[in-house]
């Protein structure tokens, strides 16, 4: 009986080490397409909150370097980094600035207008599908994406960024 019990234990656990395996193998891929999807501005649809209209990745300007931005209304990092890019705005001009939060589109309205990032080169985004890791992959807020003007990845940034950063980066 105990000979019968070890066996079921020892298939048990090759079972469940089986199944481990195979969820990080599948991690460790997921990661990988998403890495390699990122190297480019990646495919996306999401509203923008000004009029509402369906926003994409084909609606980013061409020849132009791009921040993506993710961010929240209530993180103080994001509110920071909110505030340096409003001071320094005329030092963004020449390149596009996205915006996007899952919030409701009266939050991202409101802390567009708290900022005064009001600026035609600045484009608030509602991903109301929470949408934003499967495209960019898991991303604290705030997280920053630069792209050259032919659409590649410059730096990805994780947590809060210093403008002199942000600007150093979106030159290249």
């Amino acid at each position: 009986m105990k000979k019968v019990i070890k066996i079921v234990l020892f298939v048990v656990l090759i079972l469940f080490l089986g199944y481990m395996l195979n969820v990080i193998v599948k991690k460790i891929k997921h990661r990988n397409l998403i890495t390699e999807q990122i190297q480019s501005i990646p495919q996306f649809l999401f509203i923008n909150s000004l009029n509402q209209n369906v926003y994409t990745d084909d609606s980013i300007e061409i020849d132009k370097a791009c921040l993506i931005i993710y961010y929240n209304s209530e993180c103080d990092h994001c509110n920071y980094e909110a505030e340096e890019i409003s001071k320094h705005s005329e030092q963004f001009e020449d390149y596009q600035v996205i915006m996007i939060s899952y919030e409701p589109i009266e939050n991202i309205l409101a802390f567009r207008e708290k900022y005064k990032l009001n600026h035609t080169f600045i484009t608030f985004l509602q991903d109301s599908q929470y949408q934003f890791d499967n495209i960019f992959g898991h991303s604290p807020i705030p997280t920053s994406f630069i792209y050259n003007k032919d659409k590649k990845l410059v730096k990805q940034f994780k947590g809060e960024v210093k403008v002199e950063a942000l600007l150093k980066y979106l030159a290249e």
